[in-house]
């Protein structure tokens, strides 16, 4: 007894090892937040598709990332948006309601999401252009991993300093298959939350 029992927890173990861990390519360690057709969803670091930058225009006009739509906003004076067509992702839920938005991607696209994250931006090897993401950590099989989504800043909008913590009110757009949010308001709040999230 003691022996099968000793067998099936390696075979566990075996297991869990094959399955690995995310792995880093070429990237340059970039998170990107992408939605295949077939709704395999990755959240893990991929250059499978490049990233939308400050001057990166979309090839179709759903995208809506084009020079004709204009966002405003900035640091300083927000752009207001109703709450009641405002989706809010809970730092109580930040995982599950990110995740669902990502697997669902088709129920939320063109709704204004909001929520708060540490922002950061990346450089994009391919291109050296800078892309901008608000996120948050969370544990992954073998460490803390990003989550959150690539967001896009017009001219209009102040960049803060990496790892700011900030809140973003944005419209939830694709682009090459990436989701990401086109920000209308990047807010400093007063208190900030949590960094780590399940």
């Amino acid at each position: 007894m003691k022996k099968l029992l000793i067998i099936l927890v390696m075979i566990v173990l075996s297991i869990a090892l094959l399955a690995g861990c995310a792995s880093e390519d070429d990237s340059g360690g970039v998170p990107v937040l992408t939605e295949s057709t077939d709704s395999a969803v990755s959240t893990g670091v991929t250059s499978a598709s490049p990233p939308v930058t400050d001057s990166a225009s979309p090839d179709a006009p759903d995208t809506a990332l084009s020079g004709a739509e204009e966002a405003t906003g900035s640091v300083a004076a927000p752009q207001s948006v109703p709450d009641g067509d405002v989706i809010e992702i809970r730092e109580r839920f930040f995982v599950t309601q990110v995740e669902d938005i990502l697997l669902n991607a088709s129920r939320y696209l063109g709704r204004t999401i909001r929520y708060e994250g540490i922002f950061r931006s990346f450089e994009w090897p391919p291109t050296g252009e800078t892309i901008y993401f608000v996120m948050r950590l969370t544990r992954g099989c073998c460490s803390e991993e990003p989550i959150g989504f690539e967001v896009y800043l017009d001219d209009s909008i102040e960049r803060p300093d990496d790892d700011t913590w900030v809140e973003v009110t944005g419209e939830l757009k694709r682009h090459e298959g990436t989701l990401m949010i086109r920000v209308v308001s990047l807010i400093e709040p007063d208190e900030r939350g949590a960094a780590l999230v399940f």
